[in-house]
């Protein structure tokens, strides 16, 4: 079928099993959605969400196979509709550097985190108080990377450190972050990415 509105697709890395995972996508609030998640293989996981008073959708970790959204289960395609025999998916919009900027799906990748089953957030808007549009602070230490699965950096803040990572759209992403010490961290990516490293 040919697409007359073709969009690229929210790539994002999320820490592996999470407890839930909230969409942040600038849908209609307090309307039903269907949500397609297509795994690696194709399989597709259908479930029925309602936004919430921002157009955020919280999605259905229950409705998945047990353990599935690990470091091993490649990419995974999240696309949201609001009538479930639609064709087209719903664009979800999503705040980059400040602008709104329009995709037609999600894909997630899981990357291994030793903290465990953790909420995560997809994206935010950009009416929210943080956006991901390097909100640094003048003491806040921005570390550029090109290319590389781990970045280690020594900082010497004397103190175990907040770390928050972008791509180099300014898209906030996510990656296992070590503090090897009071001075040092070591951040670990599953493929080889560039953006900022932000250290507060």
């Amino acid at each position: 079928m040919y697409c007359e509105n073709c969009y690229k697709c929210y790539e994002v890395q999320i820490p592996e099993c999470p407890s839930q995972i909230l969409v942040n996508a600038g849908l209609e609030a307090n309307k039903i959605y269907y949500v397609t998640i297509t795994d690696k293989f194709g399989e597709q996981y259908k479930q029925q969400c309602t936004s919430d008073n921002n157009g955020s959708i919280l999605l259905l970790i229950s409705g998945l196979p047990s353990g599935s959204l690990n470091r091993y289960s490649g990419n995974w395609k999240i696309e949201v509709r609001k009538v479930l025999a639609n064709c087209e998916p719903e664009l979800l919009q999503f705040c980059c550097d400040g602008v709104v900027k329009t995709f037609s799906c999600i894909i997630a990748s899981f990357f291994q985190s030793s903290l465990g089953s953790l909420p995560t957030d997809i994206g935010c808007l950009c009416n929210d108080p943080i956006t991901p549009a390097h909100p640094s602070t003048d003491d806040s230490i921005e570390v550029p990377f090109s290319e590389q699965e781990t970045i280690t950096y020594t900082h010497n803040l004397g103190r175990y450190v907040d770390v928050t990572i972008y791509d180099t759209d300014g898209i906030q992403i996510y990656g296992q972050v070590i503090q090897d010490s009071l001075n040092q961290i070591t951040v670990n990516f599953n493929q080889s990415l560039s953006g900022t490293i932000l250290i507060d």
